[in-house]
């Protein structure tokens, strides 16, 4: 059980307080659907109107990820290797600047 409180403390004043502990269990974040990556491609300069859907198409064909039930794309064994490996080269690699530096 957790309870908030707010402690005034002051110079040279001795100061208690009682600290509760939540137990949970982190989740991973969902996945983002096709509309939110183009939104977040657009952002960030990837990519132009007109080539967009080929670069989403062309990670769907390379199978880096796939495609699950609301347009959600999640991300393959393959996809998760490919990208833990740009990491472990150089973890700049797989920055969204990166990509846009290189269009």
């Amino acid at each position: 059980q957790s309870s908030d409180s707010k402690v005034a403390v002051t110079s040279g004043a001795p100061c208690w307080a009682s600290l509760g502990v939540k137990e949970k269990q982190t989740t991973a974040p969902k996945h983002i659907t096709e509309s939110e990556l183009i939104t977040k491609m657009e952002k960030n300069g990837i990519g132009t109107d007109a080539s967009i859907a080929t670069h989403i198409e062309n990670v769907l064909k390379r199978n880096y990820v796939y495609l699950e039930t609301g347009r959600q794309l999640c991300p393959s064994k393959l996809g998760l290797v490919l990208v833990q490996g740009y990491h472990q080269i150089d973890a700049s690699l797989v920055l969204p600047q990166v990509r846009s530096d290189i269009e």
